[in-house]
């Protein structure tokens, strides 16, 4: 799948989650402008999150490599995939360890 084919999905997955009422916040923020940024970023729960997104077979650039290490290092989630599974498996672990971190502050 294309680039461009797993944002359209991407986008559509995660308007359904607002569509539901889940607490998530997104942009788009790579364009030709903002070379290295992660394609699109986000709070979910909570948690910040960045995701880059790949062309099948391809790898993040230095530069894209370099802020995603930088936004791990400062606590976000991070992922770079060519998988649209990827990224819902990745959505779904943040809303599951909110849940957990959640359900830990107030036992």
């Amino acid at each position: 799948m294309s680039e461009a084919a797993i944002t359209k999905k991407v986008k559509t997955l995660l308007d359904g989650y607002i569509l539901n009422g889940e607490p998530l916040y997104y942009n788009k923020i790579s364009d030709k402008f903002t070379s290295g940024m992660a394609d699109v970023q986000g709070t979910f729960h909570g948690i910040s999150w960045y995701i880059e997104l790949k062309d099948i077979g391809k790898k993040a650039r230095k530069l894209q490599e370099w802020h995603l290490r930088n936004a791990r290092r400062a606590g976000a989630e991070v992922l770079s995939t060519d998988s649209y599974d990827e990224v819902v498996t990745f959505m779904e672990r943040i809303r599951l360890n909110h849940e957990h971190i959640v359900k830990a502050r107030y036992l």
